[in-house]
């Protein structure tokens, strides 16, 4: 929502030496500002997922955020819109993702929306794990 300021102003006029000040108070609504991000680093990789982190101001109005993320800039993939509420500093967020390739770098970035507009947050990177060894069942058969 956006917020409400007033302007004063003083009006003064007269007629034949008599005159009178009147104080007029003009409502005007400030526009909503967009919110501001932050693309933090990624955390808790796996070979499978991963922990997308970042941080929103809201600036003042109800704002939703999501994190874009996929093998190139182009992302191609978003986590659901999540409220960040409509305060005025900035907050800690993430989305916890799976499903990814193992040994595979991903691209992602936060996005938030607001009446005021819409923000990308800059892109970040990470790699996750590369598939654990696995020792074949037949191993221990071979040995007495």
């Amino acid at each position: 929502m956006a917020k409400l300021t007033r302007r004063r102003f003083l009006a003064t006029a007269g007629v034949g030496g008599v005159g009178a000040t009147i104080l007029l108070a003009e409502p005007a609504w400030a526009p909503p500002k967009k919110p501001l991000v932050t693309t933090d680093a990624a955390t808790l990789v796996t070979s499978s997922g991963a922990r997308l982190n970042g941080t929103v101001n809201p600036k003042g109005s109800a704002t939703t955020y999501r994190f874009d993320y996929g093998p190139t800039t182009a992302y191609g993939t978003s986590t659901p819109n999540v409220s960040a509420g409509s305060g005025n500093t900035a907050v800690a967020v993430s989305a916890d993702i799976s499903g990814l390739s193992s040994g595979t770098l991903y691209h992602f970035r936060i996005q938030a929306t607001n009446a005021g507009g819409t923000s990308l947050g800059a892109d970040q990177t990470f790699t996750t794990l590369a598939p654990s060894a696995v020792w074949p069942s037949v191993w221990p058969t071979l040995w007495p």
